[in-house]
């Protein structure tokens, strides 16, 4: 079964982007703008996997994001990937230590955009891998 797949990213090109990676790996993909536009979608459909930007709209919004995702019933269970150029914007190595944390950052995984498809993909699959 195709598994579907959720970037919420309010940089089109760059989402657009990371679309056609994982379409090449046969996922299908959808692409949300903005929270707004992403909590329509996920009201629609449950997907298997997300990707979420830090830096949106409001700031680092992908935080709240993703925190409103782990106490939603339908979404608990859905990985989240999250992606971010923090380190590009701010000079802080963001990274560096593993900042998850179940109540302040409630993701399983950090990638570092730019981010390369291979890495991508990896990633994807053993998040994915882990659910089945």
């Amino acid at each position: 079964m195709e598994k579907k797949i959720l970037i919420i990213d309010d940089n089109l090109d760059y989402a657009d982007s990371i679309k056609i990676i994982l379409e090449s790996a046969k996922y299908k993909v959808d692409v949300a703008t903005s929270s707004d536009i992403a909590t329509k979608k996920l009201e629609a459909e449950v997907p298997d996997l997300i990707i979420l930007d830090i830096m949106m709209q409001k700031g680092a919004e992908g935080i709240i994001i993703s925190r409103k995702l782990k106490k939603d019933p339908r979404l608990t269970k859905v990985p989240v990937i999250m992606l971010t150029s923090i380190t590009k914007q701010t000079g802080f190595r963001f990274i560096e230590k593993d900042p998850r944390d179940k109540r302040f950052l409630p993701v399983e995984e950090f990638i570092e955009k730019p981010v390369l498809p291979d890495v991508l993909l990896n990633k994807v699959k053993a998040l994915l891998d882990k659910t089945t």
